[in-house]
């Protein structure tokens, strides 16, 4: 009996030295420590067919080693002789990986083994083998698909091309399986619903961007210049044209502008008059004591938009049911209506008419009915590349809007927003509370309880930047503008100096010219008399009877002419040369004109430069000052004892570095779009770069490509499984093929343990997840909730007295109203329920933004941590148990390929928790307003229905009463309410988690046991079919991946190389060019 040896080693050795392993790929080398000296490993290569005989047939059946010998790793290793070992060089691999090397056939040495035809255990092994044989001809034999890892790293353009092919190629599988020959198929159920949930992925996810700011700070000129518009969305100075909220995205549809304007329902609207016909109302019937404000002719005017037929005398004389029964209006109610246009101002012509607050233009002063207090959300979509990647923007209005239906649209909005573009004008931006007054202490507090500080959402756009001072710029930078000034005094002083020399040299050169010329003028004369002269000597000739001496003969005069001819060609030419030196003067001075123009243009260009950039600085430090200030907040309220103003809740200076900033010029892009590039309307802007409009929509852009890249990789991670577990299914791979039937069962029974093991443990580390996650929100929030509750009662009542002050008081009718609409009514200060919800806000800050951004990350961390140590355990010893089966190498590395797969699913169960508890976060700290509402809500309209003379008083005193008799009751019941709401996430968390983890059971399961089952006669065909699927889709995403990818950055040709592939390691056999045959 040969001595026994342990197998250690499997795996390429590094360098090859023996050129028949370099060049043959179905080479293996083994290495082998004796079990007895424990000396080794001894390294061998022998052919791959040979080696596996050698481990799993003769060590099995020649030495009767045990299974569970072979699952310990010791296996004999003898010199047969017709079997040829060779030493090579050591090197080092996993001895789980030589799973994956099993023959692809059947091993020529079987026909070395004797054959009894009288045993019925060599009968039984061969009707198997007739039937898996059958099947592998069947069969293609084709490798595991892994698109996502083939695309990694690659442009996101080539990244959605696959996606768009993917998707093709999910429509073409639908086609396929529901083919009548897959009808009592379980599987193709199983794989239609798989299809069904995969699909949706290939959407592209939308992106939110809120776009917020004061009226007047720019928005809507951003938003068209942003667009390449001139004026798409309307636009004024001087009223709110977007009071309702604008919501644009990308029209898939056609090539012009459509906009759909949705109306707030009946219901909302009668609430809305109702409260409107009552502040009119109650301000018609206050007594003299109560002072006069604005709130009764407010609500008269925005009555007077939609019923332009209402007078401050008449209003009484129509009840709300019968302004609610307006057939104009009721028309609209609960409805929307659809604007198209091929053309940006017909477009901007028709919204404008929804959208405008409207003015006098009827005859006779007369009203025009106008509808936007209806409006809920307008929805426009227009063809621009900046939405094309599902960018939404949303322009919000600010403040609160006392139309219940509105406020929820636009609170479900900044719930969903993936990031918010703050703008402000830009000479506001060197203010020392620019970032407070740009974002409100409520918007603030909001964005802290979002975690919206430490996700870095925000973006500052401080926008007309062509509007400035250079006087001013230039005296508040001098140093910085100094190379600028310096080069255009220095440009300045040579144009002065040399445009005197020009001008002395033009002088005299003009003199010449003006000599030349009088010489001309001369020579002229005196030619015209010489013509003169020669025609009466020519007629004096025939009566003459001698020559005059006093008279020049005609031979004289033309020798004189002649002379003078010459003359003025050269005089001409010398003219010329004048004119011509004159021209280059001339060219001289303007391009020294030209010079100091470009230097101007360069200081301009400078000096708007270092007032954006001081803008841009001015924000960043404003704003990580105020996130300081915020934090320091927040850790005082949550320990005052502990407190620290030294310690830094995060790197203030890396916020500052991260944060954009984007200093633009919406008009003076407009204009440079108008003129192809080229405008001086505006100095220091001379190209569409300068006014950083570009650099914007390219910013706007990659906001969306992080959560792009993202759904790509999960599309195709899909994809890849489910084509992998049509592989594994339509080529089963031999499994069994050489066992006995009690082998098979055996190892079937095993593969079932394990896979059972596998889900009991998986599900028993759900439930320590769901007991952690509980555990921690008891004692980091709803404890620090229930303590902070009390602390917070006595301030309920500062507040109300704030309220009531003779100094800081609400007016009568603004009193009312508020209370009239349980507590909100237009703006943040007259938000009563957001300020009695502000000191439990600021106690709980801290705890809440710890539990959220740090606690529930790390609780899910942990959790898919802990499951992907304990499948990575139990997907090796699958593949193990796969390969004794008798499983090929190919259907071998596709089921370990798809093993990755599933373990990058058990990942993403973290992103996809995560993703869901970011929107829970959002959503639940809103729950305490409304909670607050509920609370004061009986207060509110018992105040509210107090009238009479001294009414001020009564409803200060009622509400004073009210809070304090209930000390601070409120809190008491809106904790409650929140921490119900909060322990909801726990069973929502259970449920998504659990779901997920499921779905990686059933599908580990699915893989690993449709191996084991041989396929019926009526599967054959289905599986022929899915074989040829694959072959197609194979060459279809080839060609996708064979394209103009230039632009795609190189990467490892060994890690890349091909769409296709069987393995991530290429140490498990030796990879070459196959030999010659």
């Amino acid at each position: 009996m040969p001595p026994k040896a342990r197998l250690v080693k499997i795996g390429r050795p590094k360098p090859v030295t023996d050129p028949r392993v370099a060049t043959n790929p179905n080479e293996v080398c083994i290495g082998v420590i004796d079990s007895a000296t424990q000396k080794g490993p001894v390294w061998y290569a022998c052919h791959r067919d040979d080696y596996v005989n050698v481990l799993f047939r003769k060590l099995r059946t020649t030495f009767n080693i045990e299974d569970k010998v072979l699952r310990n790793g010791k296996v004999c290793i003898s010199r047969y002789s017709d079997i040829t070992f060779r030493q090579v060089l050591p090197d080092s691999e996993d001895i789980a990986e030589f799973l994956a090397l099993l023959p692809d056939e059947e091993s020529p040495f079987d026909d070395k083994i004797e054959k009894d035809d009288q045993s019925k255990e060599f009968n039984a092994k061969s009707q198997r083998k007739k039937s898996y044989g059958s099947i592998r001809k069947k069969a293609t034999a084709t490798t595991a698909i892994e698109l996502h890892r083939k695309v990694a790293g690659k442009a996101l353009d080539t990244l959605e091309a696959v996606v768009r092919g993917g998707e093709a190629e999910l429509n073409s599988l639908h086609s396929l399986l529901q083919d009548s020959h897959f009808s009592n198929e379980s599987q193709a159920k199983d794989w239609l619903e798989d299809i069904k949930n995969i699909l949706p992925q290939a959407k592209t996810p939308p992106t939110v961007i809120g776009i917020v700011g004061d009226t007047g700070s720019g928005k809507s000129s951003m938003l068209n210049a942003l667009l390449d518009q001139d004026i798409f969305i309307p636009v004024s100075s001087h009223r709110a044209c977007t009071a309702t909220i604008t919501e644009i995205s990308y029209n898939k549809d056609s090539e012009g502008f459509r906009a759909v304007i949705e109306f707030i329902d009946a219901t909302s609207w009668s609430t809305e008059v109702r409260y409107l016909y009552d502040d009119h109302k109650a301000n018609a019937e206050k007594s003299e004591e109560e002072a006069s404000d604005h709130v009764a002719a407010t609500a008269l005017a925005k009555l007077q938009i939609v019923y332009p037929y209402l007078t401050k005398s008449n209003l009484s004389q129509f009840s709300p049911a019968q302004l609610m029964s307006d057939d104009e209006v009721s028309l609209k109610l609960g409805g929307q209506h659809v604007i198209e246009e091929s053309d940006a101002q017909r477009f901007y012509a028709e919204l404008k008419k929804f959208v405008d607050s409207g003015e006098k233009t009827g005859e006779g002063g007369s009203r025009t009915r106008r509808f936007w207090p209806l409006i809920k959300v307008v929805k426009v979509y227009i063809k621009h590349d900046v939405l094309a990647n599902g960018v939404t923007l949303v322009d919000l209005p600010g403040g609160h809007d006392a139309n219940a239906a509105r406020a929820k649209i636009a609170e479900e909005y900044f719930i969903n927003c993936s990031g918010y573009l703050v703008v402000a004008l830009l000479n506001r931006a060197a203010d020392n509370s620019f970032a407070q007054k740009i974002i409100d202490k409520t918007f603030r507090r909001q964005l802290s309880m979002d975690s919206g500080f430490f996700k870095n959402i925000i973006t500052f756009v401080c926008s007309k930047s062509d509007d400035q001072d250079f006087r001013h710029t230039i005296e508040t930078f001098p140093q910085d503008l100094k190379a600028s000034l310096e080069n255009l005094e220095a440009v300045e002083t040579r144009e002065k100096t040399e445009t005197e020399r020009l001008d002395k040299e033009k002088d005299l050169l003009e003199e010449k010219l003006s000599k030349i010329r009088s010489d001309d003028v001369e020579d002229e004369e005196e030619r015209g008399r010489l013509e003169e002269l020669f025609l009466r000597l020519q007629d004096d000739d025939s009566n003459a009877t001698g020559p005059d001496p006093n008279t020049l003969t005609p031979s004289q005069i033309m020798a004189r002419i002649g002379a003078i001819w010459k003359k003025k060609r050269a005089s001409k030419g010398r003219r010329d040369e004048l004119n011509n030196d004159l021209d280059n003067i001339k060219l001289e001075k303007s391009a020294l004109k030209v010079g100091v123009l470009r230097a101007k243009l360069e200081l301009d260009v400078q000096c708007v430069a270092r007032l954006c950039r001081a803008a841009e600085d001015a924000v960043r430090y404003e704003f990580s000052a105020e996130i300081a200030s915020i934090d320091q907040e927040l850790m005082q309220k949550a320990n005052e004892d502990d407190f620290n103003p030294e310690k830094a809740l995060r790197d203030y200076e890396e916020l500052r570095a991260r944060l954009p900033v984007f200093a633009i010029s919406a008009r003076a892009y407009q204009a440079l779009s108008r003129s192809a590039g080229e405008s001086e309307q505006f100095r220091g802007l001379p190209t569409m770069q300068h006014t950083n409009i570009p650099q914007l929509q390219q910013h706007c852009r990659d906001l969306s490509t992080k959560a792009r890249i993202t759904s790509c990789d999960q599309f195709l991670t899909s994809l890849s499984e489910l084509l992998n577990s049509l592989i594994l299914w339509s080529g089963h791979g031999g499994s069994g093929a050489d066992l006995s039937a009690e082998e098979v069962e055996k190892l079937q029974g095993e593969c079932k343990k394990d896979l059972t093991k596998l889900e009991n443990t998986l599900n028993t580390e759900v439930q320590g997840f769901t007991k952690t996650l509980d555990e921690r929100l008891q004692d980091q929030l709803c404890k620090v909730l229930s303590k902070e509750r009390v602390n917070a009662r006595p301030k309920s009542i500062e507040i109300v007295k704030a309220w009531n002050n003779d100094t800081t008081s609400f007016p009568w009718s603004t009193y009312k109203a508020i209370c009239r609409r349980n507590g909100a009514f237009r703006n943040p200060e007259q938000n009563w329920n957001k300020t009695l919800t502000e000191p439990l806000m600021q106690s709980i800050g801290k705890p809440w933004a710890d539990f959220f951004n740090q606690g529930l990350e790390e609780i899910v961390s942990d959790f898919v941590e802990s499951c992907n140590r304990y499948l990575q355990t139990t997907i090796t010893q699958l593949l193990y148990t796969a390969g004794r089966l008798g499983t090929n190498p190919t259907t071998l590395a596709v089921l370990r390929a798809q093993m990755k797969n599933h373990q990058k699913r058990l990942d993403q169960v973290k992103d996809t928790t995560l993703k869901m508890i970011r929107i829970r976060q959002r959503e639940y700290n809103r729950t305490f307003v409304p909670a607050i509402e509920r609370g004061m809500i009986t207060v509110y309209r018992e105040v509210a229905d107090i009238t009479g003379r001294g009414s001020l008083k009564k409803m200060h005193a009622k509400m004073l009463e009210y809070v304090s008799r209930t000390k601070g009751h409120v809190y008491y019941n809106a904790v409650n309410e929140v921490n119900k709401t909060l322990n909801g996430l726990v069973p929502e968390m259970e449920k998504l988690v659990g779901k997920q983890i499921e779905e990686v059971n059933r599908r580990i399961a699915r893989d690993c046991l449709g191996l084991t089952t041989p396929p019926t006669a009526a599967q054959l065909k289905c599986r022929e079919q899915i074989n040829n699927y694959i072959d197609q889709a194979k060459a279809r995403f080839k060609h996708i991946l064979d394209g103009d990818l230039t632009e795609v950055p190189q990467h490892d040709a060994s890690k890349s190389e091909g769409l296709f592939h069987d393995d991530d390691s290429t140490d498990d056999i030796v990879k070459c060019e196959p030999a010659s045959k």
